[in-house]
């Protein structure tokens, strides 16, 4: 996965999906440039060829003409074996 690829952003089971630009992906949350604001605490779905995570909106930040997305993490899902090597200890 690199920083600048696309993923889509859903805010309800309904929502058809808004394209963002991934900032950062960690154990712990996800962060992603997105053309609209999203209030605290929404719940949003986020996939990508690579997961699909489920989180909750902890910030919103206007950077020039788009926002800064953060979200902790509630599921993170990695559909195929990517290579993809997640530890919570250091």
């Amino acid at each position: 996965m690199s920083k600048s690829d696309w993923a889509q952003l859903q805010v309800s089971v309904r929502d058809h999906g808004t394209e963002v630009r991934l900032r950062d992906l960690s154990p712990d949350g996800i962060s992603v440039y997105c053309g609209q604001a999203l209030p605290l605490h929404q719940r949003v779905r986020i996939t990508h060829a690579t997961f699909d995570v489920i989180g909750d909106v902890v910030a919103c930040r206007r950077l020039g003409t788009v926002f800064t997305v953060h979200a902790s993490l509630v599921t993170a899902h990695y559909p195929q074996d990517t290579g993809i090597f997640v530890s919570t200890t250091a």
